[in-house]
């Protein structure tokens, strides 16, 4: 994804948002954050993500 793409995004992302940017389904994006695999912070029972750290951990995996 574009990098201008991300920038245009709320620094607090949702699940929700994460599901269209990242073309994924919301059981997906959850089950990532609950294993570790995506920094989130989880608030009752909804999941919000840093902008800057998804950006970064998709970049490295990307490097891989």
């Amino acid at each position: 994804m574009k990098d201008r793409t991300w920038n245009k995004m709320p620094l607090i992302l949702t699940t929700k948002d994460l599901t269209i940017l990242m073309n994924v389904r919301e059981a997906t994006i959850r089950r990532w954050a609950r294993d570790g695999r995506l920094p989130a912070k989880k608030i009752g029972k909804q999941y919000l993500f840093d902008r800057e750290a998804i950006m970064h951990r998709l970049k490295g995996v990307e490097e891989d």
